[in-house]
């Protein structure tokens, strides 16, 4: 999973060097936070992870849901023995100032189209973090921490 966002800044108020530095905390706490709220929603049984919906998940066979209810008890997505769910809670988050990524690995070997259910990010969840990401960028530009140094010359 990869998230990236790019700010063009024409303002004397933050160097480059701070702009990503700016940039590499973002694209961490964006990412930590999709780790902690937009992972487990794809374990979880509701509206955006049905066929369609907003994860954009394949329809499982009929035959594949009667198993899984006779075997499991339950019909959550991309949940059979839970062992991905908590290698996805634990997984590394990794950020430079151009992205953020999430790398876990799954106890087995994942189809193409069960890995991009676990990669794609949805429009509304890139929305939502890309406002977030602003706000916060703004905010810490202005802080004292980030703003540029100016050195008054003595004559």
């Amino acid at each position: 999973m990869v998230i990236s966002l790019r700010f063009e800044h024409k303002s004397d108020l933050v160097t480059k060097r701070n702009h990503d530095k700016i940039m590499n905390k973002l694209h961490r706490s964006t990412m930590e936070r999709h780790q902690r709220v937009g992972l487990p929603a794809r374990f979880r049984q509701g509206p955006k992870t049905r066929p369609g919906g907003e994860f954009d998940f394949e329809r499982r066979s009929l035959k594949y849901q009667r198993g899984k209810k006779k075997r499991k008890g339950h019909l959550k997505p991309n949940v059979w023995t839970g062992q991905t769910l908590q290698r996805a809670k634990s997984a590394q988050v990794r950020a430079t100032a151009k992205g953020g990524r999430i790398y876990f690995r799954s106890h087995f070997r994942m189809r193409l189209s069960r890995l991009n259910e676990f990669e794609r990010i949805s429009p509304q969840e890139v929305s939502k973090y890309i406002r977030t990401m602003k706000r916060e960028y703004v905010e810490m530009a202005n802080s004292p921490q980030y703003r540029r140094k100016r050195k008054r010359k003595i004559k």
